[in-house]
């Protein structure tokens, strides 16, 4: 299995400037995280599948891919494989820190040297789950960063993919102009700024213009954008995660 997904993916990095340009892009807003993807497809007989679905139900997070199908397919399908067995054995799915968990042993491990092979920050992992480590009211949702060496860090906001700098420096400005204006103060806790502080439905408008800009930088035109939606939710069942909806 390992050789063959060598060999495809060696196949498919030949034409990769002229395959596929999947993108990912994640923000930890108010009251939940929005995962949004996007795909550009190229002019290469060797093209990836346009209709692959980037971001997918693992356990109670919401995972998103960037980089060669084949690669993520497999990745998904292996966090699939330990997520149904875990319902299985325990009755219920992954957790967040379970996701992180596997997604680090499978990219430093099994697929240490095909992620090696593909050009740098093609391939990564956004993940959009809840803080098992803080329960104080509900469960609190979190975005996670996951690089192609199996490094992870809770951002407000990240992106991966070839162009993902695009996404970056919109998504800087705007936590800039937002601290910025953030005069709300309290003696008592700290409020939420930057993203943090916006609604669901003010972060979708931020993140169409993220997705507009990218293509006008870039001059290319996205087949498909779709984004999902992992909410907030009361404890104390895993079950009551709001599934990502499709927008």
């Amino acid at each position: 299995m390992r050789l063959f997904l060598v060999l495809a993916l060696w196949l498919l990095g030949v034409a990769h400037v002229l395959a596929s340009l999947n993108h990912i892009l994640g923000i930890h807003c108010k009251d939940g995280v929005l995962l949004s993807a996007s795909s550009k497809q190229g002019m290469s007989v060797l093209s990836l599948k346009d209709d692959v679905e980037n971001i997918r139900s693992v356990g109670d997070c919401l995972v998103g891919f960037s980089g060669h199908s084949v690669l993520c397919d497999h990745l998904y399908n292996s966090l699939d494989i330990q997520n149904k067995r875990l319902e299985m054995t325990l009755g219920r799915g992954l957790s967040t820190s379970e996701v992180l968990g596997y997604c680090r042993s499978l990219i430093t491990g099994q697929y240490r040297g095909i992620v090696m092979q593909q050009e740098q920050e093609i391939f990564g992992v956004l993940i959009a789950g809840f803080d098992d480590d803080n329960d104080a009211g509900g469960r609190t949702p979190i975005l996670y960063w996951v690089n192609e060496f199996g490094e992870t860090f809770p951002v407000p906001y990240a992106a991966h993919g070839v162009l993902a700098s695009s996404l970056l420096s919109y998504c800087d400005r705007i936590q800039t102009d937002l601290m910025n204006d953030d005069t709300a103060t309290s003696a008592t806790a700290t409020p939420p700024h930057g993203w943090r502080s916006l609604s669901k439905e003010v972060a979708l408008r931020h993140v169409e213009e993220a997705w507009e800009t990218l293509q006008r930088r870039s001059n290319i035109v996205l087949n498909r954008v779709h984004t999902k939606w992992l909410a907030a939710a009361a404890r104390p069942s895993p079950a009551s995660k709001t599934e990502g909806q499709s927008q």
